[in-house]
């Protein structure tokens, strides 16, 4: 059974942090704004992260920015530090490809991005 855990959670001692990291198998994060900022890392993330695997998480790296594919987003990751693989990377344009697969879908699709200046 998928449980999500609701956020934000107040961990005021080390045992509360650990009982809660305990019950958690994986890890979605964003990334543009939530681990880097366009180019910049933001400090401590790669770190975190990967000691949230060395304890066992699956992190799952996920984007809205439909004008990159997983690879672009994968380089750019690992160029960063965060050590990723392809298959913990998510785009919302590859879930969306993915899932009209596995429907079947044999229509064409037209991918609009809306940029807000």
């Amino acid at each position: 059974m998928m449980m999500m855990m609701q956020v934000p959670l107040c961990l005021d001692n080390k045992n509360e942090v650990c009982r809660v990291l305990d019950s958690i198998d994986y890890i979605l994060t964003d990334c543009d704004g939530v681990i880097y900022l366009n180019n910049t890392v933001i400090p401590g993330t790669p770190e975190v992260l990967q000691a949230l695997r060395d304890r066992g998480k699956t992190i799952i790296f996920v984007s809205n920015n439909s004008s990159k594919s997983r690879k672009t987003v994968l380089k750019k990751l690992n160029q960063m530090g965060f050590n990723a693989v392809i298959e913990e990377v998510f785009v919302s344009s590859s879930v969306v490809a993915e899932y009209l697969k596995a429907r079947s879908f044999k229509g064409r699709v037209c991918l609009i991005r809306v940029i807000m200046k």
